[in-house]
């Protein structure tokens, strides 16, 4: 699971605030950051992409195209497309500070599960937010084992400087009862930016 602290947009969760006075700015700030504090321990996401040929991808989620992607057919109503919109969702501070908000508050808070900024919109992302009380952890890492009627893996997709070779992959899931799965390594596109799969 991505934890909500460590995503890499630094707006996620964030909303915009009406009415702050600069003097309380402060203030303001470290309830958020309090809250944000909060869900961090308690949700983290899943996401994944719609698109296997933007680059950027490659570049931001595969180790600079020296990962891996796997391929799956996803079956879950719970899987949300993320919407990407300039328009950044407001509330008022005074929330912060009244206990009688804080369903109204976390209602809001889970709109921000599924928005985005335009900037991120080359991710073409769907995503899930997990208890973390539901996953197992190691190294300080939450893990959620996928059930089969959840995903199904079609093609485990090494990048195109990925060093693994295409014989040990397929051999490790033979050996894991994967022999449906199909192996291949991304190409750059000779015409194009795209990456071919």
């Amino acid at each position: 699971m991505s934890r909500i602290l460590e995503l890499n947009d630094p707006f996620e969760w964030i909303p915009g605030l009406d009415l702050v006075k600069p003097e309380a700015e402060d203030l303001v700030k470290w309830h958020m950051d309090r809250f944000l504090k909060e869900m961090n321990v308690n949700f983290g996401i899943l996401s994944f992409s719609e698109s296997i040929h933007e680059p950027v991808l490659w570049s931001h989620y595969a180790d600079s195209h020296r990962g891996i992607a796997f391929e799956v057919n996803i079956i879950t109503p719970e899987l949300h497309k993320v919407k990407y919109t300039n328009e950044r969702p407001v509330i008022n501070p005074q929330w912060i500070f009244d206990q009688n908000e804080e369903p109204r508050l976390l209602g809001i808070f889970k709109k921000f599960w599924y928005l985005k900024s335009l900037g991120w919109a080359y991710e073409q992302e769907r995503r899930v937010a997990i208890e973390l009380s539901k996953c197992r952890t190691s190294n300080g890492m939450f893990f959620l084992g996928i059930p089969t009627d959840y995903l199904n893996l079609k093609r485990v997709i090494l990048g195109a400087r990925c060093n693994l070779g295409m014989s040990y992959v397929r051999r490790a899931l033979d050996l894991n009862g994967f022999d449906y799965v199909g192996v291949i390594q991304a190409k750059q596109d000779t015409k194009t930016y795209d990456i071919r799969c």
